[in-house]
């Protein structure tokens, strides 16, 4: 797949209504708020690098580690790959987990996927902290689980019967 290819590739899936000419895209598009490229100077997914744009087309089945000074795009690259994965999902009862240590980052990344997207809900993906992600899938449905089983060991079958 030649480089033109990929970047197109990441462009058929972030960029609503985009044209196999990523320039042309970005002048038609670039006036327009409901599109990625709204008031840039460039086109965001052929602003990329190729280590960003093959950050970006990795499958998510691989372990890839991304590295890189403070302001060298991280986050853009982080909700563009988000973004893209997102929109590529079949699956509606498993969704992707995209964690950060703090709220500000979070809303961040949402930010950056709700412009390639325009999607105002994440269903079934999750966006957030990793201490919200453990008290929302792993505490919280352990302590309605707990507290139900008690509930249940607790209350008599048969309400006419006492207990001794």
């Amino acid at each position: 797949m030649s480089n033109r290819d990929i970047y197109r590739a990441v462009a058929s899936e972030v960029c609503a209504g985009h044209s196999d000419d990523l320039d042309a895209c970005f002048e038609e598009k670039s006036l327009h708020i409901n599109y990625p490229c709204y008031n840039r100077q460039k086109c965001r997914v052929k602003e990329k690098s190729e280590e960003q744009i093959s950050y970006i087309m990795t499958s998510i089945d691989e372990h890839v580690f991304l590295e890189a000074c403070p302001g060298s795009g991280k986050t853009e690259v982080v909700g563009m790959k988000a973004a893209y994965e997102m929109q590529r999902w079949a699956h509606n009862s498993s969704g992707l987990a995209v964690l950060s240590f703090t709220n500000t980052a979070a809303d961040e990344i949402s930010a950056r996927i709700r412009g390639f997207t325009n999607r105002t809900e994440f269903y079934p993906h999750f966006i957030g902290t990793f201490d919200r992600w453990l008290h929302s899938y792993l505490v919280q449905p352990a302590t309605i689980s707990v507290k139900l089983k008690m509930l249940l060991i607790t209350q008599p079958q048969n309400r006419n019967c006492r207990m001794p």
